[in-house]
């Protein structure tokens, strides 16, 4: 393990009350001899946390008493440990406002590894002043390092709470701080969201946009306190993969303060429906990261929902022009579209929104398509998406 103050940097501490500074290291005030008290208690090593089962959908209260609580662990910090179990992927948020038992500072890790914890440190996706959020944990034990901080967090008995929510098939996206640069406004395809927060991460998926299909439509993003070498990233999954590809990128602003404008066009071949839009400010000078994937240093990540319907020159096949049989099957069908000529694209999608099989072929009006799959798709549901040059469908088919 390495010195106690290269750990302390491992660990970091968010410290509601503090100014921060471009760079700045927090700094915490540890217990007094009197707060500390005579023995250790249990939970001081990590080795004595107790597991705690919790289920997507749940929320557990966590209690303890970090009276005694020592730097056992060598990382720079007196702390005690919680411990809970996921049995399925879930997003993690950590609550450390409870009423009666308020931490004013605390550590915004957790770890999956014991007695050496920064083996498997982890640093939250986002937090504020009260909770830290990690997203897309997959199934596995965690631990908590509770922080035991004489000034700014219970000395005794403490309670926190932990609640798990659905994970999210996209890759997690954040900024490490939003204490300066913010989105405070987002304009583009009827969304108008004028909101500033501190979280390095806002999910407002349930914020629906409209466009269509070969359409341009102006954007505008709003920066609060902007920097010159601030700028704006733009991705839609125009392909519903629950991802985001290289080629999905579909706006970059020139670098500055704001406000960012620009037009985003839809491409024709765009597929019809509910998909995701997400959106990066960073300062471009701190850990600069061009992806839609991971974290920045400074800005902010966002999150919406765009409606893609269909534009002027391309229409939705309707179900009388499509043919699938036999659904259910064993992976061997066909596929007719009576009206369609020309090229023809036919893509299988998993429930988890990946493409399993991709084929372009030539449409001939009424002669059927064999696709022989069979053997190389598992059993269970998928989404056949059909796309010629002036239309699109899509229908789930049964693997049995």
């Amino acid at each position: 393990m390495a010195s106690g103050q290269a750990n302390a940097q491992e660990l970091r501490t968010n410290h509601g009350n503090s100014s921060e500074v471009k760079g700045a290291v927090q700094v915490y005030t540890p217990l007094s001899d009197e707060q500390r008290g005579g023995g250790a208690p249990t939970n001081d090593l990590c080795s004595g946390a107790v597991d705690n089962a919790l289920a997507v959908g749940g929320t557990l209260s966590l209690s303890g008493d970090n009276t005694g609580a020592t730097d056992e662990s060598g990382v720079g910090f007196q702390i005690v440990y919680e411990q809970f179990t996921i049995t399925t992927c879930a997003d993690i948020t950590l609550n450390y406002c409870v009423a009666g038992s308020e931490f004013t500072n605390f550590l915004i890790n957790l770890t999956t590894s014991c007695p050496d914890i920064l083996v498997g440190l982890l640093t939250a996706t986002s937090y504020d002043n009260c909770t830290a959020t990690f997203l897309g944990l997959p199934a596995g034990t965690y631990l908590i390092p509770v922080l035991a901080d004489g000034i700014d967090t219970p000395a005794g008995a403490y309670t926190m709470e932990v609640t798990a929510s659905a994970c999210d098939t996209y890759c997690a996206a954040s900024a490490v701080s939003a204490n300066f640069e913010v989105i405070n406004n987002v304009q583009f395809g009827g969304i108008d969201n004028p909101t500033a927060t501190t979280n390095g991460y806002e999910n407002y998926t349930d914020i629906v946009g409209e466009v269509a299909t070969g359409n341009s439509y102006p954007i505008t993003v709003e920066n609060t306190d902007g920097y010159d070498t601030d700028l704006v990233m733009v991705w839609i999954d125009l392909d519903h993969s629950g991802s985001f590809e290289t080629s999905e990128m579909v706006y970059t602003s020139e670098a500055g303060v704001g406000p960012y404008t620009g037009q985003i066009a839809i491409p024709a071949d765009a597929l019809l429906g509910q998909t995701r839009m997400r959106l990066r400010l960073q300062d471009s000078t701190f850990n600069n990261n061009l992806t839609p994937c991971g974290t920045h240093q400074y800005g902010q990540v966002q999150d919406y929902t765009l409606n893609i319907t269909t534009g002027v020159g391309m229409q939705e096949i309707g179900a009388e022009q499509f043919g699938l049989y036999p659904n259910p099957n064993d992976g061997n069908f066909s596929v007719v579209l009576p009206k369609a000529t020309g090229k023809m694209s036919v893509e299988v999608v998993d429930v988890t929104g990946r493409v399993v099989f991709a084929t372009t072929q030539q449409a001939t009006g009424n002669e059927p398509l064999l696709l022989e799959l069979a053997g190389k798709l598992a059993k269970g549901g998928y989404l056949l998406r059909i796309t010629t040059a002036d239309a699109q469908f899509a229908d789930r088919m049964i693997v049995r």
